[in-house]
């Protein structure tokens, strides 16, 4: 008890102590925070005001474009009134801040409008201006109703003005589209021109625009810069901002936008960091000396223990909510044999992992997960999805637990891949070991009769009378030929024969066959890449390798559809010599990655089965390994030998060179 009073006792001078210079600090720095937040504040009202005024810039432009291009249009330089009637509609229609256009003869009659009717534009300052220059203008047309106009001469062949093209812009329409999401709270933002005029003013805008207030600080601000700048004002709703002006260039008469950000709300971190911080830093050390102390002294041993073992555990362990079915802890081997992350993982359901086809499906995961919970543990088989999209196997265990006062359910996840594949390479080697007898007893008792029928074939075949029917004898010694073979390869297969082995080099055959592999490839408008790093040289069958290199790339080729690619690489990994070929197809389902090698075991419509089949079985007479790594978006098939064991038949074929010399 003495050791926790001094301990809490020391660590609460070393937070008074702590903290009282940076209390200090901070009343220094709050000022330097204060001048931070002003400039912070100029820029952004200025960076706000700039970027509204370049959209409009860009959106008069465009305006002004599009009358000029429709000007050109020989329809409306004829005056051709009922096009201009149906066209000026659509104008409309698909340019919301657009409110009126029309078109004027010279005396200003307005012969066809859309939108805000208008008779007659003699008057408009606009009007008289296209006239006399005969160029495009963009004026302030109204200030009271916050209007843009543009306009341009209609000219005959001679260039002659003949009338004029005019449209209303609402600056209303066209800036406030969105500002709700764009401007800060408080902020205002108004359009003037260099009379005192608004012609728009957001929030408020119905209030405030057409209102003419050459008085404000704003005004004669605006008035002494140069097209843009910076200052401080009450608003006309009373709240005091920063505001920043800027002038929308490309128009023939001055507009300023403003924009007014709450000084309240630009300088809140100034007046709130001093004493925000210092009772923080209060609190927390006061709660350090007392709290993090105690819970460590009570706990520490606990959790301790706990998480030694929760981590040291060879199976992934959840814990899953009993209520959301939602886990909320996992251990690091998640990631190890899944691919995610506690940080990933947690939050999640088990449909988050799951294979996600029947009955491998979050519903059936959560009905286990519902009888675990009534009390009834649970253990089962599962397929899950890693990170990367690979299925693999693992044994789960369910049961009920408390913890802290609460129900939880435990689940481990043992990964059993590997013990299925012993599994199924014993099933594979006893079926094998099955074929194997059944070649053995029918070989010569189904060759036999085949090369007798195949010999009265040829007779016929040879007669005169049966010249008629030679192509239908032909097409009979092939079918024949090609059972023969089929029984030859079955019985390559089953047979563990003894092959002549010499020293060669993976890549030295990689190489030799190449040349055809690409052409398979390119003839079905595929690509192959070879990556092929170097390997010592190993005791092979050279013919053997052959085949099952050409059986292996002819797999993937025929997996993959037009434009994809077929990696061959080489490569040493823990002391092993790796061929590795990689496709990029859809991957192999579960259902029949489980019985691959099994003979006459084929997914293609022409394929007899035995070339994956044949593939095993020479590598179990080179002592090598076979193994697929399948997902979405492709499989890889790795044979791998043993450089040891390979060492060591080297070692012998060595020894009985000598002994036979």
């Amino acid at each position: 008890m003495n050791r926790l009073s001094n301990f809490g006792r020391r660590l609460i001078i070393l937070g008074i102590a702590a903290a009282l210079p940076i209390i200090l600090y901070l009343i220094y720095n709050s000022y330097k925070v204060y001048l931070t937040d002003a400039i912070e504040a100029r820029k952004g009202a200025m960076g706000l005001a700039s970027m509204v005024a370049i959209n409009q810039e860009a959106f008069i432009k465009q305006s002004a474009d599009n009358l000029m291009c429709m000007s050109s249009f020989r329809e409306i330089r004829n005056f051709n009134l009922p096009y201009c009637d149906d066209f000026f509609p659509n104008v409309l229609k698909q340019h919301q801040s657009y409110k009126t256009i029309g078109l004027a003869n010279l005396q200003g009659h307005v012969l066809s409008c859309a939108g805000s009717y208008v008779t007659n534009v003699s008057n408009e300052s606009f009007f008289k201006k296209v006239i006399d220059t005969r160029e495009t203008t963009i004026l302030v047309s109204d200030s009271s109703k916050g209007e843009i106009c543009s306009a341009v001469p209609i000219l005959d062949v001679e260039g002659r003005v003949q009338g004029v093209l005019f449209i209303y812009i609402d600056i209303q329409a066209a800036i406030q589209e969105g500002l709700e999401n764009k401007l800060p709270p408080d902020t205002s933002l108004s359009v003037r021109d260099d009379q005192g005029n608004i012609l728009f003013r957001y929030p408020d805008e119905g209030n405030w625009s057409g209102k003419f207030l050459p008085d404000t600080e704003v005004f004669r601000i605006i008035k002494g810069g140069q097209g843009k700048g910076y200052g401080e004002s009450p608003g006309l709703d009373g709240i005091t901002r920063v505001f920043g002006f800027y002038e929308v260039q490309g128009l023939d008469s001055p507009l300023f936008i403003v924009v007014g950000l709450s000084k309240d709300i630009s300088y809140s971190r100034a007046r709130v960091n001093l004493v925000d911080n210092i009772i923080v830093i209060i609190l927390v050390m006061v709660l350090m000396a007392f709290v993090i102390y105690k819970v460590c002294e009570l706990f520490n041993q606990t959790e301790s223990k706990f998480r030694t073992i929760f981590e040291a555990s060879n199976d992934v362990i959840l814990i899953i909510d009993i209520n959301t079915e939602r886990i909320v802890e996992s251990n690091q081997k998640c990631e190890q044999i899944l691919g995610y992350s506690p940080r990933e993982i947690c939050n999640n359901t088990l449909e988050f992992f799951t294979a996600g086809y029947y009955p491998y499906t979050g519903e059936e995961g959560s009905k286990l997960l519902q009888r675990a919970a009534q009390g009834e543990p649970q253990q089962v088989e599962w397929l899950c999805k890693d990170k990367a999209g690979n299925h693999l196997y693992v044994e789960v265990s369910i049961v009920k637990v408390r913890l802290q006062d609460k129900d939880y359910l435990l689940m481990t996840l043992r990964d059993i891949d590997e013990r299925r594949r012993i599994e199924t390479e014993m099933a594979r080697l006893d079926r094998l070991h099955v074929v194997g007898e059944m070649a053995a007893g029918i070989a010569h008792e189904i060759r036999n009769p085949l090369t007798t029928v195949r010999g009265f074939i040829q007779i016929m075949a040879a007669k005169k009378q049966f010249a008629d029917y030679k192509e239908q004898f032909s097409l009979m010694i092939d079918e024949l030929d090609r059972a023969n073979s089929i029984i030859s390869e079955y019985l390559s297969v089953a047979k563990n024969k003894t092959t002549d082995m010499e020293l060669n080099n993976l890549n030295t055959i990689i190489k030799a066959i190449y040349p055809l592999i690409e052409a398979d490839a390119n003839n079905n408008g595929k690509k192959v890449e070879l990556n092929l790093a170097p390997v010592p040289d190993l005791v092979l069958n050279e013919k053997e390798i052959r085949q099952v290199i050409l059986n292996l790339t002819r797999n993937g080729l025929d997996a993959m559809t037009e434009g994809q690619k077929l990696t061959i690489a080489t490569f040493c990994e823990d002391e092993e010599v790796v061929l590795s070929i990689k496709d990029e197809g859809t991957g192999i389902k579960p259902e029949v990655l489980s019985k691959l090698g099994t003979p006459f075991l084929t997914t293609k419509p022409e394929g007899t089965g035995l070339g994956l089949a044949l593939c095993y079985s020479i590598a179990e007479r080179h002592q090598a390994k076979i193994e697929f790594t399948t997902g979405p978006k492709g499989t890889t098939v790795q044979l791998r030998f043993s450089c040891n064991t390979n060492c060591d038949q080297h070692s012998m074929l060595a020894c009985e060179a000598k002994l036979l010399n």
